[in-house]
């Protein structure tokens, strides 16, 4: 089983873009897939078209509750992809655990009682708090989305030293991928942090023939997250499609 957190600090960088078509691609071509949504604002909830307020349950119920994980999971419209949801209730997940001896390990125990997934992708919140720190633990591969500017470049020395901190305590998690997302080949801006995060962290890159993968700025990954849909099922021929599609195809290899 891979378990992949979707994770960076910094918000507006396309992680809960990358967590849905990922998900969305590798469910579509028949590999049972668990998208969990671990960020409150529930943007991985919305964007496979469930209402966050109107749900049942969410990841809280789970991991502060006790309550079983297929509880809350439910099926979407791509047939081996479900959702674990999220809503505004995990926001007070810290404070409820906060007496708790072992509370970053939450997610991994509830995790290993699954087995029927092939997949599993974490959708993290924009924060290196109590949730994020759950799923690089539960993680055997991390995703950083990077968006191409300068002063997104500031806040990868931080996640780097806490995947770091976590894997120290948990041997067996968490190795840090990263991926160039927003990239607009028109500014020169870009292409300049681009070349930086290719000099800085070639080790890190997801690549696909030795060339890195880039998710370019596109309005139609946008246009899908508003209906709910991953972008193979919205637009599969659009830019933002085929790059998360070749982003799919080497996480397979993994």
């Amino acid at each position: 089983m891979v378990k992949i957190a979707i994770a960076n600090q910094k918000g507006g960088t396309a992680k809960t873009t990358t967590a849905v078509n990922l998900a969305g691609y590798l469910a579509s071509w028949g590999k049972m897939t668990l998208l969990i949504d671990m960020d409150p604002q529930a943007h991985a909830t919305l964007g496979l078209g469930f209402n966050p307020e109107t749900n049942s349950g969410s990841m809280y119920n789970v991991m502060v509750e006790n309550e079983q994980l297929a509880s809350i999971i439910r099926t979407t419209s791509i047939d081996t992809l479900r959702i674990a949801m999220a809503n505004i209730d995990l926001a007070g997940l810290e404070l409820a655990l906060a007496n708790e001896w072992d509370r970053i390990g939450i997610l991994n125990r509830v995790l290993s009682e699954v087995n029927e997934y092939e997949y599993i992708i974490m959708d993290c919140p924009p924060t290196l708090g109590l949730l994020t720190v759950n799923a690089l633990v539960a993680s055997n591969r991390v995703i950083a989305p990077v968006q191409t500017q300068f002063y997104a470049l500031r806040g990868l020395k931080l996640l780097i030293e806490t995947i770091e901190k976590v894997q120290k305590l948990h041997p067996d998690s968490a190795r840090l991928h990263l991926l160039p997302t927003m990239f607009d080949s028109r500014q020169v801006a870009d292409k300049d942090v681009l070349r930086v995060i290719e000099d800085r962290f070639t080790g890190n890159l997801v690549k696909s023939k030795n060339n890195t993968i880039v998710i370019p700025k596109n309005i139609r990954l946008s246009e899908a997250a508003s209906a709910g849909q991953p972008i193979n099922i919205y637009d599969p021929e659009c830019s933002g499609a085929k790059a998360y599609e070749a982003l799919a195809k080497e996480v397979l290899s993994w």
